[in-house]
């Protein structure tokens, strides 16, 4: 059981985590987790590492009993409870160790290498359409299937930013300032490319955090990273990137943020929320572009109150330990701002790699045998 799981689990990371770049419908994804990680995790727990697995329930116990609360408020019935349970078997699958590394290092180490190669391929054809449309193109498929276009951006800001901290970083921290300096204005320029090819002005506000909480954890480094953030952002205006963001407009987020609240305000209770209903905001969009607008909206003051618990708990644990994943995760933090329907989802969602992923190691960090930054 122990080599099996053990050698099992980054691999069917790896393959949930590149899930969306297939001709997969979301019943087969959800199958997939259930079948191929939540059981073989929780099997392997119970019967090989009871100890790791009652101080795991320990360490989430907190976090999870308030998304439960969040979730029994929402829920329409009791099947949408379970959300919280997949949420621990995800954590449980992903901090398995073996050899010093968890699967979820291992997983997203193999999906992000294989998105740098996706992103190459994207990258090529996005340049080809758009010389004959003669404009910078909005790009909205992953190897000629349609996709969304910011869920794709923001699984590839993750993949990049995972790269970074815990492979690239480390070994040029040791080589010359300038290599230092290149490396990282690569990171950034990918970061860039990713954003203007797919036009995700969401993942805009995701990679700022990211930037800003490398820039809290590197220390020394920090000068440099900022120099060379200021190098890349002043290169991709002067190659015409604002205009291409710029092009699309606010589309219409304030006027449905607005509509929300008031709607909240006025017709719902404040308290509980207004559920999942069927309202058009703004006249026809279906939720409110915001994860934590959603939240407030669909749960009230209430259930906003205990995702902001979950929150604050998420960010002391993650700069307490100095987490190497707190970056990461303030990809997905920073793009829900501007993007989904609330957070709480079925495995399914593209949502799990790039938030609940990251996040759920950050939150585990805190364990004696968790990877830190060194000093």
């Amino acid at each position: 059981m122990t080599f099996r799981v053990t050698h099992w689990l980054p691999l069917a990371i790896t393959a949930f985590c590149l899930s969306h770049a297939l001709p997969l419908s979301s019943k087969m994804i959800n199958n997939f987790f259930y079948a191929g990680i939540a059981l073989p995790a929780i099997a392997h727990f119970c019967a090989q590492q009871r100890d790791t697995l009652w101080a795991m329930t320990k360490t989430l116990l907190a976090p999870l009993a308030l998304i439960l609360v969040i979730s029994i408020i929402a829920a329409e019935s009791l099947s949408d409870l379970k959300f919280t349970l997949y949420l621990f078997l995800f954590a449980l699958s992903l901090n398995l160790r073996n050899e010093g590394k968890s699967s979820a290092e291992k997983g997203l180490l193999f999906a992000s290498l294989v998105w740098m190669v996706i992103l190459s391929a994207i990258t090529l054809h996005w340049a080809i359409l758009s010389l004959e449309a003669g404009e910078s193109i909005r790009y909205s498929q992953i190897l000629g299937i349609q996709a969304n276009p910011v869920h794709v951006a923001l699984i590839i800001a993750t993949s990049v930013g995972f790269l970074w901290i815990f492979h690239l970083e480390p070994i040029l921290r040791e080589k010359s300032t300038a290599l230092y300096a290149v490396g990282f204005l690569s990171c950034v320029a990918l970061f860039l490319l990713t954003v203007i090819i797919f036009q995700a002005r969401s993942a805009l506000v995701g990679l700022a955090l990211f930037f800003a909480f490398s820039l809290y954890i590197q220390g020394k480094r920090a000068v440099i990273m900022l120099l060379v953030i200021a190098v890349g952002i002043t290169l991709a205006i002067a190659l015409g990137a604002d205009d291409v963001l710029a092009h699309r407009g606010l589309s219409y987020r304030p006027a449905i943020w607005q509509d929300a609240i008031e709607r909240l305000l006025l017709n719902c209770s404040l308290a509980w929320g207004c559920g999942h209903d069927d309202y058009l905001f703004a006249g026809r969009f279906p939720h409110p572009h915001s994860g934590y607008i959603s939240v407030l909206y669909q749960t009230g003051v209430v259930g906003f109150s205990a995702f902001t618990l979950f929150a604050l708990i998420f960010f002391l644990r993650g700069v307490r330990s100095q987490s190497r994943w707190l970056p990461v995760a303030m990809v997905g933090w920073g793009a829900l701002i501007t993007t989904s329907n609330g957070m709480f989802t079925s495995p399914s969602h593209p949502l799990w790699i790039y938030f609940w992923l990251p996040t759920l190691m950050c939150l585990l960090e805190q364990q004696e045998d968790a990877h830190r930054l060194p000093d």
